[in-house]
């Protein structure tokens, strides 16, 4: 029995505990100390109560299988590390790739891809299996690839299953020891396709106007961004008549590819101004957008309103620069006049300055900005600057594109102005030409030019009456001559000159006759300093008012036949009508036949007469008539000597053109 204290193995007739003294009688008093003490001291060495456990533990038959099972576990287990230990250690190679699908559903592809976590994942993996040789690295031993036809990768759908696998190069293990290298993933299911979607790009556009009013045009600063759909950015570009439009993958921050819209107007735009953009999606760019993003691109135009343009600022340069003349009306200068001080407008300095001669024909602009920096600068020139008379109307412009600064600054400048010469001294008009009366007559490319002296013209004094000026003229057909002398108070002559103009009896209304000065230009300024007397270079006449020619056709006025005549052909001429009447005038027409060694002609004579039956001119028409060949060209030989004339006077003008006759016997 057990001792029911302290649990010690007592004999079965034992009173008291052994061990600790109990007594083993239900309800009786435990045993005196002194007795425990001695019978502790007498009896042999009680066991620990370890072994006493161990002892009832065994006892039972089930506890010694289950203590043989345990330590069966704990061999196996340390087996097992041991095992282990001496195994090569797995690389998951897809720990450092993933599969990216990319497309439409059923259309879609697979693509093996990798993070930029991936990749650090890789370094790190890279260094500790190949150390610091950064030419190394897994990939050049290990290739994945996806075990799929290349006609089936192209066609994937979402929820089909893909198998990876991987080509080891054995070399591997010759470079690292005690790896292994494996997937963890082998099959992969498709997902993310896309459905296909048309998308109408230009709904999602808004080009962006800059500049100034008149003047506007399509912003091309920084690229315009926008979302689209299915991972899609598209960002827009202005560049002068199109808008550009590239896309790109917002997960890979990757180009895809680009389309453009083209733009019916791009600059010199103003507020309210209508411009239409139009976008072709038969580009052949759009196949990559639909192909990887599912995304179909619609042909389409949209119209834009044009807003937000600054009205441009207008500085009147003609209110800042001024023009001084010099010398008498006829022979002066022109000087411009500057600004000492800059001119402000808007954010912008206007300064002058001028050439440091004398007498300038233009002056400059600069144009600075708020920081002192030149913009741009031009140059305005005077279109003439000397000989100048009262009345003068005197051009002053620019080359310089000013609407281009306009456009790129907002100042209005002129292109171009005109002042007026005044306020000078006249010296006496002594211009012979001007005295004569003339005129233009005809018919256009026959007019004819006259002109006249009376005698009481011919002789003129100076205002101050310090000078005569004596003309006599000298006409013929085909020139006017004007010989001029000066005489002085006292009747002596001090300058002799003429003028002299060649005239044409074919003018054309827009032709000109000039009178043209012997004399140099400079050496007539001189007689205005010298002695106020004003005599011009050149006096000019413009053909004006001559009237219309009338073309007349004899040969339509005329019938042809053909006979055989041995081995040739013969051609007879008849008139439907003798008179052709023009106006006033009548154009009369007669035959004539006759010979000439040996060849027979026919004459159309021709005379043009006035309404009194008055001949004006003559002349005549001829036409071989004998030995032609079948599909000869017989032409008529012209000799209307009298043309000139009869056109001068009357403005008819025979017009008979290409005209030929072929000939034929049959």
């Amino acid at each position: 029995m057990f001792c029911e204290k302290c649990g010690a193995q007592l004999p079965d007739d034992a009173k008291f505990c052994e061990n600790c003294g109990s007594s083993t009688i239900p309800g009786a008093d435990p045993a005196p100390a002194a007795a425990y003490v001695a019978a502790a001291a007498t009896a042999p060495a009680a066991p620990s109560a370890f072994s006493l456990a161990l002892k009832k533990f065994f006892s039972n038959k089930r506890n010694v299988i289950i203590a043989a099972v345990a330590l069966f576990l704990v061999i196996a287990a340390i087996v097992a590390i041991i095992v282990i230990a001496v195994q090569p250690k797995k690389i998951y190679v897809d720990d450092y790739f993933h599969v990216t699908f990319k497309g439409v559903d059923g259309e879609g592809r697979a693509y093996l891809s990798m993070s930029e976590k991936e990749a650090k994942k890789l370094k790190k993996l890279n260094k500790k299996l190949f150390g610091d040789d950064d030419d190394e690295s897994l990939f050049r031993y290990i290739t994945p690839s996806i075990d799929m036809s290349s006609e089936k990768l192209n066609s994937l759908k979402n929820g089909q299953k893909i198998k990876i696998k991987i080509k080891i190069d054995k070399e591997i293990y010759d470079e690292v020891d005690g790896y292994k290298f494996v997937l963890r993933n082998k099959t992969v299911k498709v997902k993310g396709l896309h459905k296909p979607t048309q998308l109408d790009l230009l709904d999602y556009i808004k080009p962006g106007f800059g500049g100034y009013n008149g003047f506007g045009k399509l912003e091309s600063n920084e690229p315009e961004s926008f979302k689209l759909i299915n991972g899609v950015e598209a960002r827009v570009y202005s560049n002068y008549d199109e808008l550009r439009i590239e896309f790109y993958d917002t997960d890979e921050d990757s180009y895809i590819s680009s389309v453009r819209a083209d733009v019916d107007r791009y600059n010199k735009l103003s507020n309210g101004d209508t411009v239409k953009v139009t976008l072709n999606a038969s580009d052949s760019n759009t196949s990559e957008i639909y192909t990887g993003y599912g995304l179909i691109l619609a042909s389409q135009t949209k119209e834009y309103t044009v807003s937000g343009l600054t009205e441009p600022l207008t500085f009147n340069v003609s209110d800042k620069v001024s023009c001084s003349y010099t010398g008498l009306s006829s022979i002066a200068r022109l000087d411009f006049v500057v600004p000492g001080e800059a001119a402000t407008v808007g954010n912008y300095k206007v300064i002058f300055s001028k050439s440091t001669s004398e007498y300038s024909r233009e002056f400059y602009v600069e144009l600075q900005n708020d920081a002192g920096d030149t913009v741009t600068s031009f140059t305005y020139y005077a279109e003439k600057y000397e000989d100048l008379k009262n009345g003068d109307k005197i051009k002053v412009e620019t080359y310089t594109d000013i609407e281009y600064i306009v456009s790129e600054y907002g100042i209005s400048f002129p292109q171009s102005y005109e002042v007026e010469v005044s306020g000078l001294t006249e010296p006496f008009n002594a211009d012979p030409i001007s005295r004569g009366t003339y005129s233009f007559t005809g018919y256009e490319g026959y007019g004819q030019f006259a002109y006249a002296l009376a005698e009481d013209k011919l002789v003129y004094k100076s205002d101050d009456g310090k000078y005569t000026i004596k003309l006599t003229p000298n006409f013929n057909s085909y020139s006017y001559r004007i010989n001029v002398v000066v005489a002085d108070a006292n009747g002596t002559n001090f300058l002799t000159f003429d003028y002299h103009a060649y005239i044409s009896s074919y003018m054309k209304n827009g032709d000109t006759i000039t009178f043209s000065c012997s004399e140099w230009r400079d050496t007539l300024n001189g007689y205005v300093e010298d002695y106020g007397l004003y005599f011009p270079y050149n006096v000019t006449f413009t053909a004006e008012g001559l009237k219309a020619t009338t073309p007349v056709n004899v040969m339509n006025n005329l019938t042809f036949s053909f006979s055989k005549d041995g081995e040739y052909a013969k051609m007879s001429v008849a008139l439907k009508e003798s008179v052709i009447t023009v106006g006033d005038y009548t154009v009369n027409l007669s035959l004539e036949s006759y010979e000439s060694w040996g060849s027979e002609y026919t004459k159309v004579n021709v005379e043009v007469k006035d309404k009194n039956g008055t001949s004006i001119g003559t002349g005549y028409y001829r036409f071989r008539t004998n030995d032609l060949t079948d599909g000869q060209k017989v032409y008529p030989s012209n000799y209307i000597n009298d043309a000139d004339e009869i056109v001068q006077a009357t403005g008819i003008v025979f017009d008979d053109g290409d005209f030929y006759v072929i000939a034929s016997s049959k």
